[in-house]
């Protein structure tokens, strides 16, 4: 009997030891690492499992200030991180997912006013972005499709007036477009897959219609006008079109 239990005792014994070791291994496996510069200061702190980078990382420039701050799972950015200038302030503020950026992002001027701001998706620009004046006056407002410009698109001055109007399709203006110079509406036109196609209208600096025209494929058509004071139309040659610029 003395034998029968000293074997049971062995087994919980034995049993114990194993569990253990199960709960040891991980945490001798999971660690503090740290990097350091060839002159001894720290580049970079954070947490290892198995040599694999988790939870929270901050990177430091030499002069000691934070660089980034970044999580990770399993080695890849994964959760918010942050970027920051030499003088400490916030640049980047970022949200990763298994090393690929998704979702919410903003770029900030270092008076910390936001100088843009938009969706990623798999990494690439994804619907409206929009960007700003340091003062905050909104400067453009531009549509990604997949990274590559598509959709509606402005932009403005200081003063929130307009300067250019329009649209791109798979990269490429596309579509009515409006350009402005000094607050006045300078030029309005079509583009067909980035070339000048259909109507276009010129104005002088007072708003009245000046030439106007069709490009065709990107090319002057045949009818071109220039209209003087009273309105009164003059055909105008190509060769003249290109020696004034249109």
């Amino acid at each position: 009997m003395t034998l029968m239990m000293t074997k049971k005792t062995l087994c919980q014994t034995a049993s114990m030891f194993i569990m253990l070791l199960l709960l040891i291994g991980p945490i001798n496996a999971q660690q503090k690492k740290q990097l350091f510069y060839p002159n001894g200061k720290l580049k970079a702190e954070g947490k290892e499992i198995n040599d694999q980078k988790y939870d929270y990382w901050f990177f430091y420039y030499p002069n000691g200030k934070v660089m980034a701050f970044e999580n990770y799972r399993k080695n890849q950015v994964h959760g918010v991180a942050k970027y920051y200038d030499t003088n400490g302030q916030l640049e980047r503020k970022e949200n990763w997912e298994q090393g690929v950026r998704e979702d919410s992002a903003f770029v900030y001027y270092p008076n910390g006013q936001i100088k843009q701001k938009g969706i990623y998706k798999d990494d690439l620009y994804q619907g409206t972005w929009l960007h700003y004046y340091e003062n905050g006056t909104l400067k453009q407002r531009v549509s990604y499709e997949e990274g590559e410009l598509h959709g509606d698109y402005a932009q403005y001055n200081k003063n929130g007036k307009p300067i250019e109007i329009g649209s791109y399709q798979n990269g490429s203006p596309h579509g009515e477009w409006k350009f402005y110079e000094n607050n006045k509406l300078e030029r309005q036109g079509s583009y067909s897959q980035g070339k000048k196609h259909g109507k276009w209208k010129f104005y002088d600096k007072k708003e009245n219609l000046a030439v106007e025209g069709e490009y065709k494929n990107g090319k002057y058509g045949e009818d071109w006008f220039f209209l003087n004071k009273k309105g009164k139309r003059k055909k105008l040659k190509t060769k003249k079109l290109k020696s004034i610029g249109f």
